[in-house]
């Protein structure tokens, strides 16, 4: 991941990751980025893309793909490919 400064602004690059559902059998790219003290999620599932804003970062992935149903974003937000995004998060923060 790639972090662009321009000026007094530092704005990163979106975080991009799939989502697995086994049982469902769902795949969802997530595009993920900050704005201010809101985090912004753009999934695409199924050729539909859905945006959705959150005050953290899991809200904003949860409400992007709330349109497929609860069963199955309990399955995307227990996917292992959070873990990864996770850390990543916490190295654009700082810390």
């Amino acid at each position: 991941m790639e972090v662009i400064t321009t000026g007094r602004e530092t704005s990163p690059e979106p975080i991009r990751f799939r989502l697995a559902s086994g049982r469902a059998d769902v795949l969802a790219d997530v595009r993920l980025r900050r704005a201010g003290d809101r985090w912004i999620a753009v999934s695409d599932s199924g050729g539909r893309e859905v945006t959705a804003i959150g005050s953290t970062a899991r809200a904003a992935i949860a409400a992007s793909v709330d349109w497929l149903g609860p069963v199955t974003v309990r399955e995307l937000l227990v996917d292992l490919q959070l873990l990864d995004v996770s850390v990543k998060l916490t190295d654009v923060s700082g810390g």
